[in-house]
């Protein structure tokens, strides 16, 4: 099955997750902008020693001072300048990890801003940085191009295989997300007893409906959300790779994730997660859909020869 893998391209979805993820940094950036002082300045909300001790032999050269007012709004400008270059593909890999850079800066300077879906991020940009994200792009420029050797075979060979592996890395990981939130769910006394979604969506914090208490207030609601949220996470990681189950996983997947949008209010989470589902699929597989989409428009057959390639 590995082998088939790496033989299948996912350049369609790389891109799209590129064009997504971009998006949620340039919101995040722009949403703090109004408070860049207080939450990353100097004399801000954290611990400006935190911040100094966790770059104590790490990344030495790049203590970013934060010192003086414009400082944290001007490194917030170029995250999203940075942002808008990677969504459109201009400066590829290079662009993406000085992008990567700034988001370590950011958080290591205020961990307590971090959620969910800043972890994902940041363990997605640098895998993101080296795969083919880039075939759909809106604008075409790549300095490497300018460099002959470049071009010769046995560095497009090298470059190919790095790049697979980053896209085995990145899956490996989003997988592995899942798998590993599952298991400390298991060991959890109220994921045993089919009750932690009482508590979830009782926690005032993240009450962002008006149908959580009533829902919570059937214990028939309580017990198969909290195990069906407990089967999804320990089963994801391992079915999405099966090619009929995958599809239905990602319904199932983008099905968890807008509940918890739509009740606990954790918008970035969920919409960083969605994102990623996108990279699951193939190009073939893409090609296909579309293929039925178009065909459900215009009344016209399918494209019955991608679909016999597909399924060879």
């Amino acid at each position: 099955m590995l082998i088939k893998f790496l033989q299948e391209q996912r350049t369609i979805g790389l891109s799209i997750f590129r064009v997504l993820l971009s998006v949620l940094i340039i919101r995040n950036a722009l949403s703090y902008l109004p408070l860049a002082n207080t939450i990353f300045g100097k004399e801000g909300i954290a611990p400006f020693v935190i911040y100094e001790r966790s770059f104590h032999g790490m990344f030495p050269g790049v203590l970013y001072p934060f010192e003086g007012v414009w400082d944290a709004k001007m490194l917030l400008l170029l995250t999203i300048g940075l942002a808008f270059l990677f969504l459109l593909g201009i400066g590829r890999g290079f662009t993406g990890m000085l992008l990567w850079l700034c988001l370590v800066i950011f958080f290591k300077r205020n961990i307590f801003i971090m959620d969910g879906s800043d972890n994902v991020m940041m363990v997605a940009l640098p895998f993101l940085s080296i795969a083919e994200s880039y075939n759909y792009q809106t604008i075409k420029f790549n300095i490497r191009y300018k460099f002959g050797f470049w071009k010769k075979p046995v560095f497009q060979f090298i470059r190919e295989q790095i790049r697979t592996l980053a896209l085995l890395g990145f899956l490996l990981q989003i997988a592995l997300i899942y798998l590993s939130t599952g298991i400390e769910k298991v060991l959890l006394r109220e994921w045993q007893s089919g009750t932690a979604l009482y508590y979830a969506l009782r926690l005032e914090e993240f009450i962002d409906s008006s149908w959580n208490i009533p829902l919570t207030q059937s214990a028939l609601f309580v017990y198969i959300g909290t195990y069906a949220s407990l089967l999804f996470d320990l089963s994801f990681g391992i079915l999405v790779w099966f090619r009929k189950l995958r599809l239905w996983m990602v319904l199932w997947g983008i099905s968890f994730h807008v509940g918890i949008w739509f009740f606990m209010g954790l918008d970035a989470f969920s919409f960083i997660m969605i994102s990623t589902y996108f990279v699951f699929f193939t190009n073939n597989e893409y090609i296909i859909g579309w293929s039925f989409i178009k065909a459900k428009w215009t009344g016209k057959k399918t494209n019955n020869e991608a679909k016999e390639k597909y399924a060879a």
